[in-house]
């Protein structure tokens, strides 16, 4: 049983965030333009919105690291908060955007990816991605 809801207060929210991070590869002191990124949805447990988003950037900033890959220095890097929304109980929705799209029923085919694919990346280990001087499984 939850002890907040024993003792008669109210849980405390939860938020999604969504955190982009990228790898930049260094040599020398060129940076590459083209970089791979990560975007990474996690649930953070604050008061208000604002707490989250501060939690957010504190844990994403504790996830960066950099490695040497022979004369490359690869740069794992915290860029920042693409989106926060507050879950709320009882629904069965975790995340949602509004946006306009072109006639996306009309160009649907060209827009969703196909269902092994959504299968195949879902499989823990399936969907590997290769970094400078790592291969990195994605779930």
């Amino acid at each position: 049983m939850n002890r907040a809801i024993s003792r008669g207060r109210e849980p405390m929210p939860r938020f999604a965030v969504k955190v982009l991070f990228q790898f930049r590869v260094t040599v020398g002191r060129r940076s590459n333009h083209r970089r791979v990124c990560e975007e990474r949805i996690v649930v953070i447990s604050a008061r208000s919105a604002k707490g989250a988003l501060a939690a957010a950037r504190r844990q994403a900033a504790r996830e960066e690291f950099s490695y040497r890959d022979g004369v490359a220095l690869v740069h794992f890097e915290f860029v920042g908060v693409l989106d926060l929304v507050e879950l709320v109980s009882g629904g069965h929705e975790v995340w949602f955007r509004l946006h306009e799209r072109v006639t996306p029923m009309e160009r649907r085919a060209r827009i969703l990816p196909p269902e092994r694919r959504l299968l195949n990346e879902s499989t823990p280990g399936s969907h590997k991605l290769k970094v400078p001087g790592r291969a990195i499984a994605r779930s």
